[in-house]
């Protein structure tokens, strides 16, 4: 009975530990990458960090960032400051460049971009 319980206990454990991974892949994670003085969520970082969904970025003016993200490539330039939200950018001040093959939206106020097709 103990030999039951214990092999029961040991198969949910697993599979729970095995499941996280699956969620971990459909994170809305990309990479910051730096040139000069950016915040991420008001904190100063090096040349790299990865950044997530909601976080916030902005650059100085002597300063850019790109992120990267598979098929996507945003360009934040001086002065400017966005959030990131996964599928889309939105813009609250500055400028910024996007290119994309994956569909990723620009948001300025209340006009949203969205690309006709992914590629």
């Amino acid at each position: 009975m103990r030999t039951l319980t214990f092999r029961g206990v040991l198969s949910w454990l697993l599979i729970m530990l095995m499941g996280t991974p699956s969620f971990a892949a459909d994170s809305a994670a990309a990479m910051l990458y730096t040139n000069g003085t950016a915040w991420i969520n008001g904190g100063t970082i090096p040349k790299s960090s990865a950044i997530f969904a909601g976080d916030l970025v902005e650059t100085k003016s002597d300063s850019v960032a790109n992120i990267k993200s598979s098929g996507t490539s945003v360009l934040v330039l001086s002065d400017s400051f966005i959030q990131y939200q996964g599928g889309a950018v939105k813009l609250e001040h500055g400028s910024m460049n996007v290119a994309t093959s994956k569909g990723m939206a620009a948001q300025i106020g209340g006009l949203k971009v969205v690309p006709a097709a992914d590629s």
